[in-house]
Order: C-alpha cells, then sequence, then structure tokens
C-alpha cells in the first residue's frame, strides 16, 4: 500500500514538472502579441499626425483598459518676448582689387556676404546686415525643418547690393519692388533704394523711418528654400508673417507682433511702414481658391498677400489647440517630398473648406477683423 502510494506521488510530480516546463516554453499571452505589433506599427508609421480635434493620443485597447502609446512633444512655435544680436555686429570689409579681378566691395557678417557696387560705411552695413541676421535667428527657430539652416553651410549666404534701379531692373528685379529673392541663382537683388540708402555728400546713409519689410520678406524666402517653396499661400504667408516683426535696436519685439500684424492688414502698418489699409471689414477670395491653387495661379489672387497672412496666423495661433500641430506637420509633409494636395489633408484635418472658413471668420473677428469669403 506504501509503495502503491509513492509511485502514485512520483507520477503526481512528474507530470507538475512538465506542465511548468511546457508554460516555460510556450509563446506570451495573445495580448502581448498585440501590444508588440501595435509599436512595431508606431515606429514604422509616418510621423505625420492625422487628427481632429478631439484626439491627442494614441490608444490602445485591451478589453476596456486603455493604455496611451507615448509620442514625442511638438516642437513649440517660438515664443521669446525678445530675439537680439550685440548692437556691435562683427562685419569683415573687402575692397576692390585689381590684381583679383573684384570690382565690388564686399562685406560679410556671421551668415551673410553682401556684394555692392558702391562703397558704403561701416555702422550702414552693421545696421543692415543686422536685419538679415535676426531673420536668419528667428526662422532657424520655426518648427520646420529648414535644411539650409540645420545643414552646415558651404557658403555665405549671397545679398547682391545695386546703386543703380535700372541696373537692378537689368540684373533681374522686378519693377515697382524694393527687393527680390531669386532661386536661381539661389540671390537676394536688392536697390540701394529699397534698402533705404540715400545720398549724402559723398556716401550713404540708411533712412531713419524706413520698413524692413520687404528686405525681411525676401530673406525668409532664401531662408526656406528647398521642398517647402511650394504652395503660394504658405510660401508668402510665411515670409509676410516674420516680415511683420517690429524691429529695434538689432532685436525683434514679439510680443509686439500681433498688433504688427492687425497694423498691416487693416492700416498702414506701423510707422506707415507698408500696410495694405484693407480696413476691418475684408472681403476674401474663397479659401479653396486660396489653398489649392499654384504659385503663378496665387500672384492673381485679389489682397493675395493679406490673405495669405490671415490663413497662416490662424495656422500657426488658432487652429486646433492653438499650438501649430497642424502647420507643423503640413510643412513636414512637404519637407516629406508629399504632394501639395496629400499635405493640405492635414490642415482640413476631415473638414471641408466652408467649415474651416467659419473658423478663421471666428478666430479673426475676436480682433475686430470682419472676413468675408466670396462664394
Amino acid at each position: 500500500m506504501k509503495f502503491a502510494q509513492a509511485v502514485l506521488w512520483l507520477l503526481f510530480l512528474l507530470l507538475i514538472g512538465r506542465q511548468i516546463q511546457s508554460s516555460q516554453n510556450s509563446p506570451p499571452p495573445q495580448s502581448g502579441k498585440r501590444f508588440q505589433s501595435s509599436l512595431a506599427k508606431v515606429a514604422n508609421a509616418s510621423p505625420i499626425p492625422l487628427f481632429s480635434d478631439s484626439e491627442s493620443n494614441s490608444l490602445l485597447r485591451f478589453g476596456s483598459r486603455q493604455t496611451s502609446i507615448w509620442q514625442p512633444p511638438l516642437p513649440q512655435w517660438p515664443n521669446q518676448q525678445k530675439v537680439s544680436l550685440p548692437l556691435d555686429l562683427p562685419i569683415q570689409k573687402f575692397e576692390p582689387n585689381e590684381q583679383t579681378g573684384h570690382q565690388d566691395w564686399t562685406y560679410r557678417s556671421q551668415h551673410f556676404e553682401f556684394i555692392s557696387n558702391a562703397p558704403l560705411r561701416d555702422h550702414v552695413v552693421r545696421e543692415f546686415s543686422a536685419l538679415f541676421e535676426l531673420t536668419q535667428l528667428y526662422c532657424k527657430q520655426l518648427p520646420f525643418h529648414l535644411s539650409r539652416l540645420q545643414e552646415k553651410p558651404k557658403q555665405k549666404l549671397q545679398v547682391r547690393l545695386i546703386e543703380n534701379y535700372h541696373h537692378y531692373l537689368r540684373e533681374g528685379g522686378a519693377s515697382g519692388s524694393g527687393g527680390i529673392y531669386l532661386t536661381e541663382p539661389d540671390l537676394i537683388l536688392i536697390p540701394f533704394e529699397g534698402l533705404g540708402l540715400k545720398k549724402s555728400h559723398d556716401s550713404y546713409a540708411l533712412e531713419t523711418d524706413r520698413s524692413n519689410q520687404t528686405l525681411m520678406h525676401e530673406a525668409t524666402h532664401m531662408m526656406m528654400r528647398g521642398p517647402l517653396l511650394k504652395d503660394g499661400w504658405f510660401v508668402e504667408g510665411a515670409a509676410e508673417y516674420v516680415a511683420t516683426i517690429p524691429m529695434r535696436q538689432n532685436s525683434l519685439r514679439l510680443q509686439e507682433h500681433h498688433e504688427s500684424i492687425k497694423r498691416y492688414i487693416t492700416s498702414f502698418g506701423i510707422n506707415n511702414g507698408g500696410g495694405h489699409n484693407l480696413g476691418k471689414h475684408i472681403e476674401l477670395a474663397p479659401l479653396k481658391t486660396l489653398m489649392e491653387c499654384d504659385y503663378h495661379q496665387f500672384q492673381k489672387i485679389e489682397n493675395g498677400y493679406p490673405y495669405s497672412l490671415l490663413v497662416f496666423y490662424y495656422f500657426a495661433h488658432s487652429d486646433g489647440s492653438g499650438n501649430a500641430a497642424r502647420l507643423i506637420s503640413y510643412a513636414q509633409a512637404l519637407n516629406e517630398g508629399q504632394k501639395s494636395h496629400t499635405a493640405r489633408k492635414i490642415l482640413l484635418a476631415n473638414r471641408d473648406y466652408t467649415t474651416l472658413e467659419e473658423k478663421i471668420v471666428s478666430a479673426w473677428k475676436k480682433d475686430g477683423i470682419s472676413l468675408t469669403f466670396r462664394k
């Protein structure tokens, strides 16, 4: 009897041992496989988020349990109160040299090379070069991938200063303009009068009440060179946005930017500096027309530049949670080579144009600007 009990007990222990070994060699539970598979999809998925106002995190569901997948935070929109440079900005000067064949005066700041066909005083060069350096610094802090600002430059950015306006037109300048960025050969052309330079005795001086907007606008185009220079409303909206930041004493006064934009659109701007004077009741072309046209068609839209600024500002500061999430992702899609109509879906976020027009109207109404979109 005792022998039989011992045998049964031994068989029982052997059976338990096999179950333990089987459990250790078996695959993980099905829920664990789903979790690993979902993380793999997240890791390999496109980083362009298509989300609605109510969606802020991706969720995995296990029965009644929800587990949030960690996502890296979106880059923050520049929110500094001031972007500044030292007043004594270092400048290098190179005069014409017969031996080398250089006929122009060359001035170099940290990131720019200014080539002028007339000599300029050091303090004048220092003042306008600060404007370009501040624009470069601000654009570098925008939450967009600007490849030319994030890669080590092969050479300084080129700006050509032309004393005679007719020569400016002959070299590619646009009639009536105070400056232009030429994508080929990647150069900003500026006539002296567009820079605010006026002849005083035997040299040039800067006008104290000049507007910097044209130069900052064209410099922004240069900073955005690459895949982002595609959709007219975005290209010009971004340039107008940066160009309307007030500058004083080598500083960008970001705390005054919003008021500057409103004055630029509704009146003649700060210090009457090139505003559009559209008033506070503005009629605009349909939003679909603005956002779906190519760059050539954009140039034909009435008040296209202030219009693009109104829309750009909305997506930067008012859309969704007000953190520019869709605008950042839209720019990311363009940088990745996506077609405009594909990237545009991020901004629409399953909304039709009529709905988006209503949101833009509501946002600007809070600032006392009444918008009407033509049908």
